[in-house]
């Protein structure tokens, strides 16, 4: 486990420790990762934004709420 932030491998990892996957339609937070922690963080409720994608499942900053990927597409 590294637990400095600045040996993390990834520059989105530093960028983003703390992320979330959301189901865009529900709102259902599937999972969060705070790295900061190495935790999840149950608190987390999301503010859900018209800008992503309809049933989709998307990766979220927990503090910034900036999109950081679209997942995939939900098949219902």
């Amino acid at each position: 486990m590294i637990d400095d932030p600045a040996q993390w491998p990834e520059p989105l990892m530093r960028e983003h420790p703390r992320v979330a996957l959301i189901e865009t339609d529900s709102g259902e937070v599937i999972s969060t990762w705070d790295r900061l922690v190495c935790g999840q963080d149950p608190s987390y409720l999301p503010a859900l934004q018209e800008a992503w994608a309809g049933k989709s499942i998307v990766i979220v900053d927990m503090d910034t709420n900036e999109l950081l990927r679209v997942v995939d597409q939900v098949k219902k």
